[in-house]
């Protein structure tokens, strides 16, 4: 009979390689992959996992990931942290503050949750092909529900078709629903309380073995933000010659002229352009490819394209990507890319003006 003490799954991918150990995957999660398509409840279970885990700094962040192989690299750039302008902590308590109530900050872990789900999918389907019991937790919308999962993969299936559990025990301020008797290579799931927001562990046994994933560990304390942010309004409709002023000081950064607004309202207003072709427009103008673009090495044009068009700082790996694109390609193509890229899709759709938060929307 072995032991298994069973952890919290964070929500990342891992690519192992043939052969790997899989124990660091069962040891430090996943979150529940069963639905093809991130919803709003997986958001909030994400968001919840990585104020647990209460990292002190973005590179804290960046070392964690670092250690299991997680891409984790640039997470909090991609969820807003600016450290010209905050410090970490900061960030992390105003992130954690908004993120159950704030659909901007929700539509921006939406988008990394796509941008990976595919791998986290591979990667677990391939350690669940190692012979032996898997045991793991399922994080769900609410922090204090969890599901335990059981799979059995034998390594002998005439005379060890299942396993059995045996002497499930946990701490006093954790509770699960009826553990099975038998466990067989069928995905095996019983939903469990935390009757507080204090750090729980949980141990049981079974026959027989062998186990993926040892090693005693715990869910952590849940974070709760001291101080619950409001949620931001919704974005109010505006008008043609609202959206086009604001999109002139977010993308020249200057006002716009008597000219710009005839043709540019006129165009919003007789449906010739939707607000986000008016983006690309007026980013791939003459005048924004000379002020920001023009003469500057390609960090900087890559930079200039983060702010203007995604309204926020581009993180290291995602300036690295697109200087490249950048060399092989030109600069209009690279604008197209940003405005035409599945995170402006998220964040902005087709008609409210590119913000953090976003505030206006088009109505006509």
């Amino acid at each position: 009979m072995k032991k298994i003490v069973f952890a919290l799954l964070v929500f990342c991918a891992v690519l192992p390689a043939a052969g790997q150990d899989c124990s660091a995957i069962f040891e430090n999660g996943i979150y529940d992959i069963r639905s093809s398509e991130s919803g709003s409840e997986s958001e909030v279970a994400f968001s919840q996992w990585f104020c647990d885990k209460k990292f002190s700094t973005a590179s804290e962040s960046d070392s964690f990931g670092s250690s299991l192989a997680f891409p984790l690299k640039g997470l909090p750039v991609k969820l807003g942290f600016d450290s010209d302008s905050q410090q970490y902590s900061q960030w992390q308590s105003s992130f954690c503050a908004s993120v159950k109530k704030d659909q901007s900050l929700k539509n921006r872990v939406k988008y990394h949750m796509q941008t990976i789900n595919k791998d986290i999918v591979e990667a677990f389907n391939k350690c669940l092909d190692s012979r032996g019991l898997h045991v793991w937790l399922e994080r769900t919308h609410d922090p204090r529900e969890v599901i335990l999962a059981l799979h059995w993969n034998s390594y002998d299936t005439e005379h060890a078709p299942v396993t059995k559990p045996k002497e499930f025990s946990a701490s006093p301020n954790f509770r699960c629903g009826d553990i099975p008797t038998t466990v067989s290579n069928s995905t095996h799931r019983v939903r469990c309380t935390r009757t507080d927001d204090k750090a729980v562990s949980a141990v049981i046994n079974t026959s027989p073995g062998p186990i993926i994933g040892s090693g005693k560990l715990t869910l952590p304390e849940i974070y709760r933000p001291a101080i619950e942010q409001p949620p931001p309004p919704h974005p109010r409709c505006v008008d043609a010659t609202t959206v086009i002023t604001a999109l002139y000081k977010l993308i020249l950064e200057r006002p716009a002229d008597r000219s710009a607004l005839t043709y540019r309202v006129a165009a919003l207003t007789n449906n010739q352009m939707s607000v986000r072709e008016m983006v690309l427009d007026i980013v791939r103008s003459d005048e924004h490819v000379r002020d920001f673009a023009q003469n500057k090495p390609g960090v900087e044009q890559v930079a200039n394209l983060y702010k203007h068009v995604l309204v926020r700082k581009g993180e290291a790996d995602g300036i690295a990507h697109n200087v490249v694109v950048l060399d092989n390609t030109n600069y209009h193509h690279l604008a197209k890319e940003f405005v035409n890229s599945p995170e402006y899709a998220i964040r902005f759709g087709s008609r409210t003006v590119p913000g953090e938060p976003v505030t206006m929307k088009y109505c006509n």
